[in-house]
């Protein structure tokens, strides 16, 4: 199904439809984003739907390592999780992708673009 996604193939539009469910019910925020980076000995894998800029500029995946903001940005994101704000957008990020050679990239990616967020422990 990933392959048909691919730019030329004519089953995407049908494919963008099907998505379009996994949009609406991903409540995933920049605050939960935000608020997970910052989590002791945590780290996100995020996977992008494949019609998605994201799944595009960094393929199915990405290890999610640190939030890459300035110190305002840091506390505009640090009160909009105080008070409980959920907003969907973009949010920039130090991350591993599965691409060779792995390393460290800085990347911007959309909320809109994962359907699925998986935690885990170092």
């Amino acid at each position: 199904m990933w392959e048909a996604c691919e730019k030329d193939n004519p089953l995407r539009t049908i494919l963008e439809t099907y998505f379009v469910q996994f949009i609406r019910q991903n409540d995933l925020t920049v605050e939960e984003l935000f608020k997970t980076s910052f989590t002791d000995n945590l780290r996100m894998r995020v996977s992008f739907l494949p019609t998605t800029p994201s799944y595009e500029k960094y393929g199915r995946h990405a290890t999610l390592i640190s939030v890459e903001a300035d110190d305002n940005e840091k506390e505009r994101l640090y009160n909009s999780v105080m008070s409980g704000r959920k907003t969907k957008g973009k949010l920039r990020f130090k991350a591993l992708l599965e691409k060779w050679p792995v390393k460290e990239e800085i990347i911007e990616i959309d909320t809109n673009d994962i359907y699925l967020k998986e935690d885990f422990k170092l």
